[in-house]
């Protein structure tokens, strides 16, 4: 099972996916610009908070 750290972003993989600071015509190629708009890395630890959560909840019922 995931640790609860392991699903906190480190400031490195925030600073990686900012859109706010590029430049309002980054010098970026396509490919570089989907990645950096990719969301896959948030859905996939949101996923995984659920399932915890899922988990932990399931006997209470």
């Amino acid at each position: 099972m995931t640790s609860w750290s392991d699903l906190k972003f480190t400031q490195q993989e925030l600073d990686a996916k900012n859109i706010t600071d590029l430049a309002d015509r980054p010098n970026l190629s396509a490919a570089e610009m989907k990645e950096r708009l990719d969301c896959t890395d948030i859905r996939v630890r949101l996923n995984a908070l659920l399932d915890r959560m899922d988990a932990m909840f399931a006997n209470q019922e």
